[in-house]
């Protein structure tokens, strides 16, 4: 495992320690995201990630005032679980989960208690537990306010 913080001497390392033994399983921690997918490429390392791209979805949940429950790391999306509020009278309150879902590029966990929520079930003014990409995350944050115009 290559966790230093400076991204060349970590694939230094890597290659090192596959030059000796090259069946051992490399860890890479890359900041730089398109260097962490072209390094899997080019140097057939199936798991290098960057710190940057695991850490977004953090800043993007603390920027909109949102619960982070956790990041998830596939392949080189993250996605984050986090909880919403949804305010009475915004559009995200009158949908239901799948136009929700649909629309915000999310997958509703939970409204409020009530885990896995069918498709047809209302969002109403609740708080919602929900997987989703940064972009999603902020849809559904959008969505999920009462803009002026709504007021």
């Amino acid at each position: 495992m290559a966790v230093t913080s400076d991204d060349i001497a970590n694939l230094e390392t890597a290659l090192a320690a596959r030059a000796v033994r090259p069946d051992l399983r490399i860890v890479l921690r890359l900041f730089d995201t398109d260097l962490a997918e072209r390094v899997e490429r080019t140097f057939d390392i199936p798991i290098s990630r960057s710190v940057a791209a695991l850490a977004a979805p953090a800043f993007v949940a603390a920027l909109l005032s949102r619960r982070l429950i956790g990041v998830l790391g596939i392949g080189h999306r993250v996605l984050a679980v986090s909880e919403v509020v949804v305010m009475a009278g915004s559009r995200a309150a009158r949908r239901t989960v799948a136009e929700l879902e649909r629309g915000c590029e999310c997958r509703v966990l939970a409204i409020g208690d009530r885990f896995a929520p069918a498709g047809s079930d209302p969002v109403s003014a609740e708080r919602l537990t929900v997987v989703a990409s940064r972009a999603g995350l902020r849809r559904l944050s959008a969505e999920a306010l009462v803009s002026p115009q709504q007021a």
